[in-house]
Protein backbone atom coordinates (compact mmCIF):
# COMPACT_ATOMS: atom_id res chain seq x y z
CA UNK A 1 0.00 0.00 0.00
CA UNK A 2 2.77 2.27 0.64
CA UNK A 3 4.43 2.34 -2.74
CA UNK A 4 0.90 2.96 -4.26
CA UNK A 5 0.35 6.51 -2.32
CA UNK A 6 4.16 6.90 -3.02
CA UNK A 7 3.98 6.52 -6.62
CA UNK A 8 1.06 8.47 -6.89
CA UNK A 9 2.24 11.03 -4.92
CA UNK A 10 5.90 11.31 -7.45
CA UNK A 11 3.67 10.88 -10.84
CA UNK A 12 1.25 13.76 -9.97
CA UNK A 13 4.28 16.28 -8.22
CA UNK A 14 6.02 15.62 -11.74
CA UNK A 15 3.31 15.93 -13.55
CA UNK A 16 2.35 19.47 -12.17
CA UNK A 17 5.56 20.62 -12.33
CA UNK A 18 5.85 19.30 -16.02
CA UNK A 19 3.02 20.73 -16.68
CA UNK A 20 3.78 24.20 -15.33
CA UNK A 21 7.20 24.28 -16.78
CA UNK A 22 5.93 23.09 -20.37
CA UNK A 23 2.89 26.39 -20.03
CA UNK A 24 5.88 28.92 -19.07
CA UNK A 25 7.07 28.28 -22.36
CA UNK A 26 4.27 28.37 -24.61
CA UNK A 27 3.03 31.49 -22.44
CA UNK A 28 6.35 33.33 -22.93
CA UNK A 29 5.90 36.35 -25.45
CA UNK A 30 1.59 36.76 -25.07
CA UNK A 31 2.19 38.40 -21.56
CA UNK A 32 3.27 42.28 -23.18
CA UNK A 33 3.85 43.95 -20.03
CA UNK A 34 6.63 41.39 -18.95
CA UNK A 35 10.10 42.08 -19.56
CA UNK A 36 11.68 40.49 -22.14
CA UNK A 37 14.77 39.15 -19.77
CA UNK A 38 12.32 37.74 -17.28
CA UNK A 39 10.77 35.75 -20.32
CA UNK A 40 14.26 34.21 -21.03
CA UNK A 41 15.26 33.53 -17.13
CA UNK A 42 11.95 32.00 -17.30
CA UNK A 43 12.45 29.63 -20.12
CA UNK A 44 16.13 28.84 -19.12
CA UNK A 45 15.04 28.18 -16.04
CA UNK A 46 12.67 25.70 -17.05
CA UNK A 47 15.30 24.14 -19.74
CA UNK A 48 17.47 23.95 -16.78
CA UNK A 49 15.05 21.75 -14.79
CA UNK A 50 14.45 19.87 -17.71
CA UNK A 51 17.76 18.81 -18.59
CA UNK A 52 18.64 17.78 -14.74
CA UNK A 53 15.66 15.76 -14.48
CA UNK A 54 17.07 13.89 -17.84
CA UNK A 55 20.47 13.49 -16.53
CA UNK A 56 20.26 13.13 -12.75
CA UNK A 57 16.88 11.70 -12.66
CA UNK A 58 13.64 13.74 -10.36
CA UNK A 59 14.55 14.81 -6.75
CA UNK A 60 11.38 13.62 -3.90
CA UNK A 61 11.42 14.96 -1.14
CA UNK A 62 9.92 12.66 2.15
CA UNK A 63 8.29 13.73 5.37
CA UNK A 64 7.43 11.88 8.19
CA UNK A 65 5.90 12.71 11.94
CA UNK A 66 6.31 8.99 12.83
CA UNK A 67 8.68 8.26 15.65
CA UNK A 68 11.16 5.17 15.23
CA UNK A 69 11.53 5.20 18.97
CA UNK A 70 8.21 3.72 18.81
CA UNK A 71 7.93 -0.09 17.01
CA UNK A 72 4.59 0.37 15.31
CA UNK A 73 6.01 3.65 13.65
CA UNK A 74 9.39 2.07 12.85
CA UNK A 75 7.86 -0.68 10.74
CA UNK A 76 6.21 2.23 9.32
CA UNK A 77 9.07 4.16 8.58
CA UNK A 78 10.24 0.71 6.96
CA UNK A 79 7.66 0.48 4.85
CA UNK A 80 8.09 3.66 3.75
CA UNK A 81 11.86 3.55 3.08
CA UNK A 82 11.04 0.20 1.01
CA UNK A 83 8.64 1.95 -1.14
CA UNK A 84 11.11 5.47 -1.85
CA UNK A 85 13.79 2.88 -2.48
CA UNK A 86 11.55 0.82 -5.11
CA UNK A 87 10.53 4.25 -6.65
CA UNK A 88 14.08 4.40 -8.12
CA UNK A 89 12.92 1.76 -10.52
CA UNK A 90 10.49 4.27 -12.55
CA UNK A 91 11.28 5.06 -15.20
CA UNK A 92 9.18 7.93 -17.42
CA UNK A 93 8.69 8.43 -21.08
CA UNK A 94 7.20 10.91 -23.30
CA UNK A 95 5.67 9.98 -25.93
CA UNK A 96 3.02 12.43 -28.41
CA UNK A 97 -0.90 11.72 -28.81
CA UNK A 98 -2.19 9.41 -31.43
CA UNK A 99 -5.65 9.90 -31.72
CA UNK A 100 -7.81 10.74 -28.45
CA UNK A 101 -6.41 11.83 -25.58
CA UNK A 102 -6.55 9.50 -22.81
CA UNK A 103 -8.06 11.55 -20.14
CA UNK A 104 -10.69 13.98 -21.70
CA UNK A 105 -10.11 17.62 -21.60
CA UNK A 106 -6.56 17.34 -19.96
CA UNK A 107 -3.29 18.67 -22.41
CA UNK A 108 -1.12 15.98 -20.82
CA UNK A 109 -2.22 12.36 -19.09
CA UNK A 110 -0.33 9.12 -18.14
CA UNK A 111 -0.05 5.82 -18.26
CA UNK A 112 1.46 3.32 -15.98
CA UNK A 113 2.39 -0.45 -16.65
CA UNK A 114 4.82 -2.85 -15.24
CA UNK A 115 5.56 -4.33 -11.77
CA UNK A 116 7.32 -2.78 -8.64
CA UNK A 117 10.79 -4.52 -9.94
CA UNK A 118 10.80 -2.29 -13.05
CA UNK A 119 7.78 0.07 -13.63
CA UNK A 120 7.40 2.43 -16.36
CA UNK A 121 5.46 5.71 -16.96
CA UNK A 122 3.95 7.12 -20.36
CA UNK A 123 3.42 10.85 -20.86
CA UNK A 124 1.61 11.84 -23.36
CA UNK A 125 1.53 15.45 -24.32
CA UNK A 126 -0.59 17.07 -27.29
CA UNK A 127 2.24 19.12 -29.31
CA UNK A 128 -0.34 22.52 -28.85
CA UNK A 129 -0.18 24.93 -26.58
CA UNK A 130 -2.84 25.30 -24.12
CA UNK A 131 -5.10 27.91 -26.02
CA UNK A 132 -5.07 25.21 -29.41
CA UNK A 133 -5.44 22.63 -26.88
CA UNK A 134 -8.72 24.48 -25.27
CA UNK A 135 -10.22 25.45 -28.79
CA UNK A 136 -10.17 21.15 -29.77
CA UNK A 137 -11.63 20.73 -26.83
CA UNK A 138 -14.37 22.88 -27.52
CA UNK A 139 -14.52 22.39 -31.08
CA UNK A 140 -15.15 18.35 -30.02
CA UNK A 141 -17.66 19.06 -27.56
CA UNK A 142 -19.39 21.41 -30.02
CA UNK A 143 -19.67 18.30 -32.16
CA UNK A 144 -21.15 16.00 -29.47
CA UNK A 145 -23.44 18.27 -28.60
CA UNK A 146 -24.67 18.46 -32.11
CA UNK A 147 -24.86 14.97 -32.60
CA UNK A 148 -26.89 14.90 -29.35
CA UNK A 149 -29.24 17.51 -30.20
CA UNK A 150 -29.42 15.14 -34.01
CA UNK A 151 -30.49 12.16 -32.16
CA UNK A 152 -33.23 13.66 -30.03
CA UNK A 153 -34.44 15.52 -32.93
CA UNK A 154 -35.15 12.24 -34.32
CA UNK A 155 -36.33 10.55 -31.08
CA UNK A 156 -39.07 13.38 -31.01
CA UNK A 157 -39.52 13.25 -34.69
CA UNK A 158 -40.34 9.12 -34.46
CA UNK A 159 -42.26 9.89 -30.75
CA UNK A 160 -44.78 12.60 -32.84
CA UNK A 161 -45.08 10.27 -35.43
CA UNK A 162 -46.70 7.31 -33.53
CA UNK A 163 -48.78 9.14 -31.53
CA UNK A 164 -50.25 10.79 -34.38
CA UNK A 165 -50.77 7.55 -35.58
CA UNK A 166 -52.39 5.86 -32.95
Amino acid sequence: MVFCQSLVAAVCAFSEHLLAVLNQFHSVGLDSEQDPQDQQEVQEAGRRWLDQISSAGLMLHFQSLLSPNLTDEQAMLEDCQVALMDLEKVTFYFLQFEGEPLVANMPMSFQVEGSRQALKGYYYRDNVSVEEYQAQINSSSLEKVKQYYKRLRLQFYLYAKVTILI
